[in-house]
């Protein structure tokens, strides 16, 4: 298993001023220099086999304060954004309107008269596949890059880098952690935005109501594999240590709501004793129907239902599962109008719920077709997906995110 983790710098001057850097360079402020102290603290925890660079001086900064010695590559430099430099976004709208409209048509068009968004696309490509072929199956590797390069990796890997904007997700956090993980070059995004470990600044332009989902703590049937579907289960030793730890850092919580299913209401429970709050069960928040799956590990399905088997998960088709179940597709439109109608509650809702089901409403959010699905990796036990729903939809702002 090779893993992957993209490290955006901590926060410059710049950031704070809302100015597109690009390969340009700020100092990091007194909160940026907490930041990188913060992301040290975490990260020597559990070291990494590799540690890779952009060579810019934010980078370089942020590496040296969270105690890193990495090896500089400019290949995970910034895009390069030419005459934007240094601008605010109101001014490129007043300097350069027509390049910025047709950036958000999804036109290749020239940044500045700097690299096209395609032209960067290929670079970090490129910088991946040669971090991969150089380093081989097996390793845990840490690039310190930027916010545009993490986009770019996230949104190709994804399939929607070419669309025009606002993209699905939100702008990657000073210091947040993004996670590929696979073998073979066959990776998952396992998380996405983690930046709990830290103190952020909302971005001004990053509006409107955030809703937390979360999916239960582990139960036997998760280590055995099984797909528990409407069925119950009790949570283990280690998730009730799961559920715990996520009421040690999960932080302004308004509101909970959680699946009828035990699993999802003990974990509900340990949260909700944590924050004074007492949780709302909601027939809605329960796990995908998977009809005559249920109970069964992914082998025994294959040698009960081989042709069914094969059409979802060699085929790309998105079948009722267990003939009698849900399409992945029903049950995240069944989650997405949960999550709408508790959004309008205001402040942080938190809705304890499953872990297909969630990513069923992830694929829907992003935009991405069934065939492209496993390229999120199923939302790990008690990990937070945050979804923002601002004036353009609904938007990823964190994706399995365990919290430090």
């Amino acid at each position: 298993m090779t893993s992957i983790t993209f490290v955006r710098h901590a926060e410059t001057t710049a950031n704070v001023g809302h100015v597109w850097q690009g390969q340009g360079d700020a100092p990091l402020t007194d909160r940026g220099r907490r930041q990188a102290g913060d992301l040290g603290t975490r990260l020597a925890e559990d070291p990494f086999d590799v540690v890779i660079a952009s060579d810019l001086g934010r980078v370089l900064e942020t590496a040296e304060i969270a105690g890193l010695d990495p090896i500089l590559d400019r290949a995970w430099r910034e895009v390069d954004i030419g005459r934007w430099e240094g601008l605010t976004r109101e001014e490129v709208i007043v300097r350069h309107r027509s390049e910025l409209e047709a950036l958000g048509r999804g036109e290749d068009v020239s940044l500045g008269g700097g690299e096209t968004w395609r032209e960067f696309g290929r670079r970090i490509d490129g910088a991946l596949r040669s971090l991969i072929a150089r380093y081989g199956e097996g390793r845990r590797i840490a690039v310190l890059t930027h916010g545009g390069a993490i986009h770019s990796i996230v949104a190709g890997f994804l399939g929607f880098r070419d669309r025009g904007r606002p993209w699905p997700v939100d702008r990657v956090e000073n210091t947040a952690l993004t996670v590929l993980e696979g073998t073979d070059g066959d990776h998952q995004v396992l998380s996405f935005n983690d930046s709990s470990h830290t103190t952020v600044t909302p971005h001004p332009q990053i509006v409107g109501p955030v809703v937390a989902l979360i999916r239960h703590a582990q139960t036997q049937a998760n280590l055995d594999g099984r797909y528990q579907g409407t069925g119950e289960g009790l949570l283990t030793e280690e998730g009730e240590r799961q559920a715990a730890h996520l009421a040690t850092w999960l932080n302004g919580v308004s509101h909970i709501a959680c699946s009828p299913r035990r699993r999802a209401r003990a974990t509900a429970a340990i949260l909700g004793a944590a924050r004074d709050i007492e949780p709302v069960v909601r027939e809605d928040l329960a796990e995908m129907d998977f009809g005559r799956w249920e109970d069964l590990t992914p082998a025994e399905i294959s040698e009960r239902f081989p042709e069914e088997w094969r059409a979802v998960m060699a085929e790309g088709r998105d079948l009722p599962r267990g003939i009698d179940g849900e399409t992945l597709s029903e049950a995240g439109a069944r989650l997405g109008e949960v999550v709408e109608e508790v959004g309008r509650l205001g402040d942080r809702p938190a809705l304890i719920t499953h872990g297909a089901i969630i990513r069923g409403y992830a694929v829907r959010v992003l935009g991405i077709d069934f065939g492209r699905r496993h390229r999120l990796a199923l939302p790990r036990n008690t990990s937070v997906t945050s979804v923002r729903l601002g004036e353009t939809g609904p938007a990823l702002s964190g994706y399995g995110v365990i919290g430090y």
